[in-house]
């Protein structure tokens, strides 16, 4: 036979029994098959969610090598029969994955296993699986088969050194090589890595319909095992499971899945995407903030990937993590927080900074940058591929990256300190200073990137390790308060998205809503039409109970604010809103006599550089120091080296305040009461509204009134009670024979699924009262 017409045939598992051709399959150099083999077993032990342990075997001269390693989790173990479990191992057998479904989980082809049968057929070798109550010892056979031998006596914790851990639990998988090839210590570096970015939040949800266009949708459908149906395939879809996803799955009757054609694949898409809710980014979960990164930055976008013969194109969320880490931690490209095979280098010499990655470069030209290691994670339920061994395919997230890599490589230089060559330190920095240097990336880390508003105290947690790591000193919360006030002073403006904690409040009249005083609160206050037309502002909130009880809000209807002392952003914010509505307000400010009091009014009052003054008038009701005297009221005497300032109207007893004053707590309750009301009776205009706000107001009462006066009447002379009464026990079995027919637990899960922030109750009472309404459908009275 002429050479030119030799034919030959392969079997793609084939390619899995030689070293040289499993790279082909695994997406890695050779050197590296076992750092994947490692890895694989870490992925599938990780996926119990329990704690997972890897380490070298050691021998009994307590040395160990590197291909002989163990993983261990404690999860529920493998199911199945002995065979079963060595049929796992094989390679010779149908590619069968439980990660069809497209989730944001680690792995994606099911190959997995493969890789690790495919090093113990190439190299030599035996796995050991302890599982379940007993020890399975698998070895390579003929064909890509494997056998097994069921080992007694063998002893979980001289193999793994872990004498507290419970065997009967969970799985340990011992891998063990008889090749010297990869004696060399180092596979468990990807193991370890995948380990330690198990942290953070983890979606918990469903698989989405918008997550797949026709194309992947119809082929998952022909991939399902024989004997699904359509009920049980869409049932594993966020927002199909409960009774709208059973009314879905009744179209298509008892058929199994794989037995639709395109179109109805393309119709019961359809179907589920009217039912569902688009999965949001924050619900797919991240890592967050690492304790080894010098720098963290986070995006949120999109992955749009195009049906080639339907209508349906998928979307998927996608959530990016970039950390800049020290440079010994080295880089890695991460999927679901597990390492991939595709490379990843940094350079940092000469002009620019280089990151490549994935078969992708990005750069861009630096100043003062410091040479670290950049980790890359990527969350997301589908990630494109381009090879078996699960290389991603990042090219759809470049613009992305190129900027997160820029941004944290910068922030890593900011937080460093700055040292010599030989560790000193050769510049001491302030910590005014390092706020702001460090002040945006701070903002970042306390908003989520600026997906959250932040409180103040919230940033001060995030600036303060950054201080300390700049110029070893602690930040004092009351310093930090004051140099974030010069630097919005400074820019003249506030900082966006962040708000003050609550430091106060305010206690409306005749509704008695009392509203905690806090930039955030304020921005989210609505005011009652028409039931004040005058604002308190006391300094001391103590005597609002005192208030309260004497009806001084509505006698002069006035509501009552406090802010704790001096006055506050949340409150200047309040008497902006305030004094901005179309209803005439008044302000009133009663102090202690006391230098810090006399300034309290001109703080509510005057302008600073990040905002403008208050554009109404605020009056000052006292305490003055000579009604004090005149009252005859307690004066406290304290000496002091320090000027403290007074307010301009206040300026003939300046003398006064440097050593004297009076509290408001001096007057008992009956005098302040009769002092306060002196006041307030010079400015006691009730509220009476406008005809254009009482006469509709008028005619919605009315029409309200009568009907319900009519409806009143017309119940009582038809006996409604007894007409229910009746209807009810005609209704009564059969309502409760369809209500036992309910599963109620699903319900409320389904309705978990798609509003996470329900309660039980919610979809209880919606299910009961949907049964309700079918069965009295055809109710006449």
């Amino acid at each position: 036979m002429n050479q030119n017409t030799l034919l030959f045939k392969q079997h793609d598992w084939q390619l899995f029994t030689n070293i040289n051709t499993l790279p082909q399959k695994a997406g890695v150099e050779r050197s590296k098959i076992l750092i994947l083999v490692a890895k694989e077993l870490t992925d599938n032990a990780l996926d119990t969610r329990t704690n997972v342990h890897v380490n070298y075997v050691k021998k009994q001269d307590g040395t160990t090598r590197g291909g002989h390693f163990f993983v261990r989790d404690n999860g529920e173990g493998i199911a199945g029969s002995n065979e079963h479990i060595a049929r796992l191992f094989s390679i010779n057998r149908p590619l069968i994955s439980t990660k069809r479904l497209r989730l944001p989980y680690r792995g994606a082809l099911g190959n997995g296993l493969r890789v690790v049968s495919g090093a113990m057929f190439s190299l030599g070798g035996y796995i050991n699986v302890t599982t379940r109550g007993r020890t399975l010892k698998i070895q390579a056979s003929t064909n890509g088969h494997t056998t097994f031998e069921v080992l007694q006596g063998y002893n979980p914790i001289a193999i793994t050194g872990l004498s507290l851990e419970d065997f009967t639990k969970g799985t340990l998988i011992e891998f063990c090589t008889t090749s010297s090839e990869y004696d060399e210590l180092g596979s468990l570096v990807w193991a370890n890595r995948s380990i330690y970015l198990n942290q953070g939040n983890i979606y918990s949800g469903q698989t989405s319909p918008f997550w797949y266009d026709s194309d992947s949708f119809h082929s998952l459908l022909e991939t399902c095992a024989d004997g699904v149906s359509v009920q049980e395939f869409i049932s594993n879809f966020d927002g199909c499971k409960g009774v709208k996803g059973k009314k879905l799955a009744a179209l298509y009757e008892e058929r199994n899945a794989n037995s639709l054609p395109f179109e109805e694949a393309e119709q019961l898409l359809e179907g589920a995407l009217a039912i569902a809710k688009v999965v949001t980014h924050n619900r797919l979960g991240s890592v967050g903030k690492l304790p080894i990164s010098l720098a963290y930055h986070k995006v949120k976008t999109s992955l749009n990937l195009t049906a080639a013969k339907g209508q349906h194109h998928a979307t998927l969320p996608v959530v990016v993590e970039m950390w800049a880490v020290p440079k010994n931690m080295g880089s890695f490209l991460f999927v679901n927080k597990t390492v991939t095979t595709a490379n990843i280098q940094t350079s940092f010499q000469g002009k620019y900074a280089i990151m490549y990655y994935g078969g992708l470069e990005t750069w861009f030209e630096k100043k003062i940058t410091t040479p670290v290691g950049i980790w890359i994670n990527v969350i997301t339920p589908y990630m494109p591929i381009t090879s078996d061994g699960k290389n991603p395919n990042f090219k759809p997230l470049e613009t992305s990256i190129s900027q997160m890599f820029e941004k944290v490589v910068k922030s890593a230089a900011r937080s460093v300190k700055r040292i010599d060559k030989d560790g000193q330190v050769i510049e001491v920095i302030s910590q005014k200073q390092i706020i702001g240097e460090v002040l945006t990336q701070a903002i970042e880390k306390a908003s989520g990137n600026g997906e959250y508003r932040f409180s103040l105290r919230q940033l001060y947690y995030a600036v303060r390790p950054l201080v300390k790591l700049g110029n070893n000193t602690d930040l004092k919360y009351s310093y930090f308060c004051g140099v974030i006030g010069d630097i919005e002073n400074e820019q003249g403006k506030d900082i966006q998205g962040m708000y003050r904690d609550n430091r106060g409040l305010l206690i409306e009249p005749h509704t008695g809503r009392e509203m905690p005083l806090g930039t955030l609160s304020v921005e989210r206050y609505n005011r009652p039409k028409w039931r004040f037309n005058k604002v308190l502002y006391i300094e001391k909130k103590g005597f609002f109970e005192l208030l309260k009880s004497q009806k001084i809000g509505e006698k002069y209807d006035i509501a009552l604010m406090s802010s704790e002392g001096n006055s506050t952003r949340a409150a200047k914010d309040l008497v902006d809103l305030l004094g901005e509505s179309t209803e005439p307000t008044q302000f009133f400010c009663i102090h202690d006599a006391d230098a810090s009091g006399t300034t309290i009014v001109e703080g509510l009052q005057k302008a600073t550089r990040a905002r403008g003054a208050r554009t109404v008038e605020i009056i000052d009701l006292g305490l003055h120091p000579k009604e004090a005297i005149e009252m005859g009221l307690e004066i406290e005497t304290f000496r002091t080296k320090k000027i403290h300032k007074v307010a301009d109207a206040y300026w003939d007893y300046q003398d006064w305040f440097q050593g004297k004053r009076v509290e408001l707590n001096a007057m008992s309750s009956p005098v302040f009461i009769k002092w306060i009301e002196s006041k307030l009776d010079q400015y006691l205009e009730k509220v009476i509204p406008p005809d254009t706000h009482i006469t509709p107001l008028v005619n919605q009462k009315t029409e309200s009134f009568l009907k319900l006066k009519l409806k009143q009447k017309i119940m009582q002379q038809l006996n409604i009670d007894a007409l229910v009464e009746t209807a009810y026990q005609d209704y009564k079995t059969p309502v409760a024979n369809q209500i036992k027919k309910m599963d109620f637990v699903e319900e409320i899960e389904t309705a978990f699924e798609e509003d996470e922030t329900l309660s039980w109750e919610s979809p209880l009472d919606e299910s009961i009262e949907q049964q309700i309404d079918e069965a009295i459908d055809d109710f006449e009275l």
